[in-house]
């Protein structure tokens, strides 16, 4: 597990040294601030985004503070940060349905798309409380 979370961390870290040394057109106010452009799907994408680019990272969030991600469907406005974006990094794994279609639609060709569950199998597991089934997925390296 710690082998394939390493990677995936040396991929993001490589993606965002080699991203920012070109600039995008419409990205020129990220570029001149020396920072990499990236788009997430959620804050908790965001974190992760933040710990391995530190200080060399601009980030916005798709999903906004306290909507459920699951059940959270983009207009127009909320993807528009994905046509300036020069990495767009979400979870997988069924969390945002919506993801690839939007970097298509994007229409933003220099875009590198990353999903962070690429690599890590899940399980699934069935919990009843209540009387509501609940499924959760625990992440393990494959």
């Amino acid at each position: 597990m710690l082998k394939k979370f390493l990677l995936l961390v040396l991929t993001l870290g490589t993606m965002v040294s080699l991203a920012g040394c070109g600039s995008i057109g419409a990205n020129d106010a990220v570029a001149d601030t020396g920072k990499v452009h990236v788009s997430v799907s959620f804050d908790a994408m965001r974190e992760f985004v933040e710990a391995v680019g530190k200080d060399k990272v601009a980030v916005s969030v798709i999903i906004p503070d306290g909507t459920e991600p699951h059940d959270f469907e983009p207009k127009a406005e909320d993807l528009k940060g994905l046509n300036e974006a020069q990495i767009f990094v979400y979870n997988g794994l069924g969390m945002e349905t919506w993801a690839e279609k939007a970097v298509q639609a994007a229409g933003n060709s220099k875009l590198i798309a990353v999903k962070a569950s690429t690599g890590i199998e899940a399980i699934k597991i069935r919990m009843k409380e209540k009387s509501k089934s609940m499924e959760w997925r625990i992440l393990i390296a494959g």
